[in-house]
């Protein structure tokens, strides 16, 4: 495994072929999905490839969505990461945690640490977010960590998304 940041209570680390269960375990819960996409769980097959195109991303960019733990706690707590975006020139930070850990602050810590990787490792000159305008917490949470609400757009399946921005500084 490799580890891609950490934090005082995360740890970032690329997927693995192994993690298809985990990565199902939270992507199959409504609660952690209704704000991601279209809102819809992915199937054990859709986790899968969306671990292959990661381990692709990994070496094409040296970037991708990465699995997501919380120190001194035993499963996958969710996942997160940077991520090319079909639709959109800027690359792009992702996350989402089980919904038992909602409410700690975690991805307030996150999200700063994903955009100084984003930055300073990657070498990233421009990050994006998009998020749900009825996601509040998130939206707070991108503010918090200095992004700025640059514009809107309906996302592929016709839902509007809020697009917040940050440039290197």
């Amino acid at each position: 495994m490799t580890t891609v940041l950490t934090t005082p209570r995360l740890t970032v680390r690329q997927f693995t072929t192994a993690d298809v269960a985990g990565l199902h375990e939270i992507c199959s819960d409504k609660r952690t999905m209704r704000y991601v996409g279209d809102g819809m769980v992915l199937s054990p097959g859709r986790c899968a490839g969306w671990i292959g195109e990661s381990l692709t991303d990994y070496a094409a960019r040296g970037y991708g969505a990465w699995a997501l733990h919380v120190a001194g706690e035993q499963p996958m707590a969710g996942y997160c990461g940077i991520v090319s975006a079909r639709r959109r020139a800027d690359p792009e930070i992702i996350y989402a945690l089980r919904p038992s850990l909602w409410g700690r602050g975690l991805t307030s810590e996150l999200v700063p640490a994903l955009l100084g990787y984003g930055f300073g490792t990657c070498g990233l000159k421009r990050l994006v977010a998009t998020v749900r305008p009825e996601n509040r917490a998130s939206v707070r949470v991108l503010e918090k960590a200095g992004m700025h609400c640059a514009g809107e757009e309906l996302g592929p399946e016709g839902i509007l998304m809020l697009i917040f921005a940050l440039d290197e500084e």
